[in-house]
């Protein structure tokens, strides 16, 4: 009896040895797969990151493009005032200077 006993608690060890070791592995296996998954979801967090940046520095660009046109014709239109302006200021002192001449 006490044979029997003693061979039952050897195996009992014996079995427990086995499932520690099959955890270990498990673990180890569990482990590689959730640096992969890791590693995955980073890079897919990473290039939705760096595509929302590149859409926010394409957005700038085009405003600027927008800013800077419409900021250009409103100085080509000021500048259109200014030589009207001056046209009719040069006509206004020809006239003087022929009147004081005359």
């Amino acid at each position: 009896m006490a044979k029997e006993t003693i061979q039952s608690i050897r195996e009992a060890e014996l079995e427990a040895k086995e499932l520690v070791k099959n955890a270990e592995t498990q673990k180890a296996s569990i482990l590689e797969q959730a640096k992969t998954d890791g590693a995955a979801i980073k890079k897919d967090i990473l290039d939705e990151a760096a595509k929302r940046a590149k859409a926010a520095v394409d957005e700038v660009e085009t405003t600027r493009e927008k800013v800077l046109e419409v900021a250009g014709l409103r100085a080509e239109s000021v500048i259109a005032q200014f030589q009207e302006k001056a046209k009719s200021k040069r006509e206004d002192a020809i006239n003087l200077v022929i009147s004081e001449i005359a």
